[in-house]
């Protein structure tokens, strides 16, 4: 084992930091290593046959789980390869991966025990993306830690241990898993998704219910197989027991060399990935779960549960989906998943389901049939997803079956009242898991875990699901611009943990160009500088919903305004935004020139506004409770009351031909729409929606406003 002493110093560059649940920081910098011929070593896997693979795949036509990766088993730790070298208060191991052609790589370590004080990270030869840092919170009883899918085909592992550390890190790597899909390398999927033509985008979708039972659905990645699975609520259940429920043969290699529980390990675990909006642009897929332990699973009825290893954060937003194990026959059902690892996507059916028996490896009519799907399909990569029925209940977990975009035929679903009890061993049933106190209850409503203590998170945005997505400079000529802002005016407090950007395309001319976000407070324009972030811009993806994370959360009162310099020198974005609209709430981007700050409206000819595609992921936050909505509309409408609970009563000032109302929530996500003719009042159920600020839009014939209420 070759030590050397060198040099420790903080990497100065910016970065952006992804990876599940870590702690963020730089890598340590070793230097003079080239300079004195040292060099880490490299591991080289061999060629992966992408037909051979692809011939395999396709041998699995009746279930839906979706294979990306070539799994290659390795056993490369601290001891039998690698480079360490030692400084002052370090000791740093490094080691090289290379898989050519890999459109990622997805590292398994197979242990991973690390003292207090110690850090693991990942990063690219040019140290442009970076993982981490994974540190001893990360430990598990198990001793793995899966990490999410890093971009290109070569990483460094690179280990840092305090030399008085407690004790020496039980790190070894299990396994590296060859990306022949492209689940990363493919974000900007513009005309190119990997789900096939029919399918729904989740957020093209309207109702409070639907929009709760996304926040379930995560996607799964088992050794080099991609599902989807949901979170599910216990009978008398908290959030301290992080249930999910998939399907069995997701995590069944079919092989003695790897167990089921040693699988469910190493699966990771990714929360809201999905489209902004009703867009086609591509979301991001950087809050993940490592790992994971079996309670409950049977193969005949192709269930398991499983428990996370660590309780999902407020940032992640859960929410633990209802369900119904009492054997009532869904109908009018939809499914919420990830078809070929893509964003969530939407499929319903019209119809009731029939009881099936599905493949002769699975129990006598242990499944729901859906004969055939109204809108959207399934695909690879959908296998697990719920089947969601009456009350937005679980009724089933998707096994496989025909349907497709180009075959309109059935899908199996295994039955949840089936697996409820149908053995009696616990370990292969739902009910000692679900009802832990035995009340005879098989069904369940939903639960938002962090909502009764103030505690949740939400994204906040002014972009609008039927707004027209166009880029500032379709619309203007903005070589004068140095900065664009959006105004957010929501919220009495919030703490501020981070923002997404859509953003189209990037250019840089000069040596690692950074992409800067500001956030102003100010009343009617951007006045007081409040916080600088920095970011790498060779880090952006083109043609998608960008997040960046503040490593230093910003607590602010009032309205805020986040902003983005987009003309730096040689270097320059170009972000998504709305097209001109022109009711009052449209006003919410203003735009920098010569130092001035200016609203959009200025550069309208009908003094139209427009607002940027940006989501604000906010904590914590306390909303006005004194929103005025004679402020906002008066021309068109009287609302009342406000805020409101149960119902929302709209006068409209003039009876007209055509009368069109839509509420829109603070993501821009349309929750009810209504028309009406020749109306002169309106009654509106709003019992569903979630407590919180919503606008209302009101169209009467070529007229157009909005305005904001509140539900209590």
């Amino acid at each position: 084992m070759l030590k050397q002493l060198i040099t420790v110093l903080l990497l100065l560059f910016v970065v952006t930091l992804f990876g599940q649940l870590s702690e963020g920081g730089f890598p340590l910098e070793i230097s003079h290593i080239k300079s004195q011929g040292l060099e880490t070593s490299i591991v080289k896997m061999p060629k992966v046959d992408v037909q051979k693979e692809n011939e395999y795949i396709s041998t699995f036509d009746f279930e839906k789980g979706g294979k990306y990766a070539h799994s290659f088993d390795v056993a490369l730790n601290t001891d039998n390869s690698g480079t360490w070298y030692t400084s002052e208060s370090y000791r740093i191991w490094q080691l090289h991966i290379q898989s050519n052609e890999a459109k990622s790589l997805h590292l398994i370590f197979t242990k991973y025990n690390l003292p207090i004080g110690a850090k693991l990270f990942l990063f690219d030869p040019q140290k442009q993306t970076i993982y981490g840092a994974y540190t001893s919170r990360n430990n598990k009883a198990y001793k793995k830690l899966a990490v999410s899918p890093f971009p290109g085909s070569e990483l460094i592992i690179q280990y840092e241990e305090p030399l008085n550390a407690s004790f020496s890190a039980e790190l070894e790597l299990g396994s590296i898993h060859h990306d022949f899909i492209g689940i990363i390398s493919l974000k900007n999927r513009i005309g190119k998704r990997p789900s096939a033509a029919c399918n729904v985008n989740v957020n093209c979708e309207t109702g409070s219910e639907k929009e709760l039972l996304q926040r379930a659905v995560i996607r799964i990645i088992a050794k080099g197989e991609i599902g989807t699975a949901t979170l599910i609520n216990p009978i008398e259940g908290s959030n301290d027991k992080p249930y999910i429920i998939s399907a069995y043969h997701i995590y069944d290699k079919g092989s003695s060399t790897y167990s089921l529980e040693s699988i469910a390990e190493e699966t990771l675990y990714d929360f809201n990935y999905e489209s902004p909006f009703c867009t086609d642009i591509n979301g991001y897929d950087l809050q993940s779960i490592s790992g994971s332990v079996i309670r409950a699973a049977f193969d005949s009825l192709d269930f398991i549960l499983v428990e996370l290893s660590e309780v999902p954060p407020p940032t992640f937003r859960p929410y633990y989906a209802g369900f119904d194990a009492s054997g009532a026959v869904p109908s009018n059902s939809f499914a919420i998943h990830h078809p070929n690892g893509d964003v969530k996507m939407i499929t319903q059916d019209d119809g009731i389901c029939d009881s099936l028996s599905y493949a002769n490896s699975y129990l006598k009519f242990g499944h729901w049939k859906v004969l055939n799907w109204e809108s959207g399909t399934t695909e690879s990569g959908s296998s697990g997803s719920s089947l969601i029925g009456a009350g937005n209940r679980i009724f089933g977990t998707l096994t496989g079956g025909a349907a497709s975009c180009t075959n309109i035929s059935y899908d199996a679903f295994a039955r949840l009242d089936k697996m409820w009890n149908y053995k009696s061993d616990t370990d292969k049933q739902l009910s000692a898991w679900l009802d832990p106190n035995s009340t005879g209850k098989r069904t369940n409503d939903g639960y938002d875990p962090y909502l009764a203590e103030n505690k949740s998170c939400t994204l906040i945005s002014n972009f609008l699901i039927d707004d027209e997505l166009k880029t500032s400079s379709d619309i203007i000529d903005v070589s004068s611009f140095t900065e664009l802002a959006e105004k957010f005016s929501q919220t009495e407090t919030a703490v501020l943990s981070g923002v997404a950007i859509g953003i189209k395309n990037k250019v840089m001319n000069s040596v690692n160009p950074e992409i800067t976000i500001r956030v102003y407070s100010g009343e009617e324009l951007p006045e007081f500088d409040e916080k600088q972030y920095k970011f790498q811009m060779n880090d952006i993806t083109d043609n998608a919903m960008n997040y960046f994370s503040f490593n230093e959360a910003l607590t602010i009162e009032g309205s805020f305004f986040i902003s983005v310099l987009i003309n730096q020198g040689e270097d320059n974005l170009n972000l998504y935004q709305s097209g001109f609209r022109h009711y009052e709430n449209a006003k919410t981007m203003f735009v920098k020139e010569n130092d001035v700050w200016k609203s959009m409206t200025e550069f309208s000819p009908d003094s139209f506004g427009a607002s940027l595609l940006m989501q604000v992921d906010i904590c914590s936050a306390s909303f006005f409770q004194d929103v005025d909505s004679t402020n906002d509309a008066v021309s068109l409408i009287k609302l009342y009351p406000n805020p409101a609970s149960e119902y929302l009563i709209i006068e409209f000032i003039e009876s007209r031909s055509e009368n069109e109302l839509t509420i829109f929530d603070m993501t821009g996500r349309k929750m009810i729409s209504n028309c009406y003719e020749n109306r002169g009042y309106s009654e509106l159920d709003i019992s569903a929606l979630m407590p919180g600020i919503y606008i209302l839009q009101v169209k009467v014939n070529n007229k157009s406003e909005s305005t904001r209420f509140i539900v209590k």
